[in-house]
């Protein structure tokens, strides 16, 4: 017998199920490891709609479930590798080759947004997905001025990013 919470649940997941593929390919690239991460943000929303309280819409408590689940995915990756071979890899990841090649792949710009940093590419996807200033501050916990310079910066990153390649 299906209760009211999963009935809501699937409700939701038909309206939301593409744009949650995309935060999930937005945080992601391998494909086995996003199927993965996508399973995973669909546990915890599952989990997180227990405690919605209606103090936002359901489509801002979505958001913020899947990115916060993505955003503790990479924070695992990156966990125990020491500034110094961070800093190296993501100078790796950044070459003038990975950007040519994201350009010129079929989905070039996920590609290309991937490369960004976490909270310019955070933003740059929910912005992406036609959320309001507003609601992006609700959902990754910074003010609306700041959600606009964030937002500023990945586009000109990105820009950059595609015109020097």
């Amino acid at each position: 017998m299906r209760t009211d919470q999963d009935k809501n649940f699937s409700e939701l997941i038909k309206k939301y199920e593409k744009a949650l593929w995309r935060v999930a390919a937005t945080y992601e690239a391998r494909p086995a490891i996003r199927d993965e991460l996508f399973q995973e943000i669909l546990f915890e929303l599952w989990k997180a709609l227990k405690s919605f309280k209606g103090n936002s819409s359901y489509k801002t408590y979505i958001y913020r479930v899947a990115h916060n689940v993505a955003f503790k995915h990479v924070s695992r990756q990156v966990k125990g590798k020491s500034a110094a071979s961070f800093s190296a890899e993501f100078k790796k990841e950044v070459s003038a080759e990975k950007i040519h090649i994201a350009k010129q792949n079929a989905d070039g710009l996920s590609s290309a947004i991937r490369l960004l940093p976490l909270k310019q590419r955070e933003v740059l996807s929910l912005f992406l997905e036609g959320l309001t200033y507003q609601e992006i501050s609700e959902i990754i916990g910074v003010s609306h001025s700041n959600t606009g310079v964030i937002l500023n910066r990945a586009k000109n990153q990105l820009k950059d990013m595609l015109e020097n390649a």
